[in-house]
């Protein structure tokens, strides 16, 4: 599953859905049901993490770090 942006080329709504990747061919806009939609770059897909960024940032503990807990 992945969160896709698009925006309607008919009524110009930009929306997100949640959906399989096998599914996202059969978007529709919600508000006019046109199936005239682009698929944007969503940024929520862009957001990195993981104990490398953790730990350039000084934190420690959570998801990730290494050790057990305390």
């Amino acid at each position: 599953m992945g969160l896709f942006v698009y925006s309607c080329k008919d009524c110009g709504l930009k929306f997100e859905t949640i959906s399989f990747w096998k599914d996202k061919e059969n978007t529709k806009c919600p508000k006019c049901g046109s199936s005239q939609v682009i698929e944007s770059l969503s940024l929520f897909g862009l957001v990195r993490g993981g104990p490398a960024q953790a730990s350039q940032s000084g934190s420690t503990g959570g998801c990730g770090s290494r050790g057990g807990f305390t």
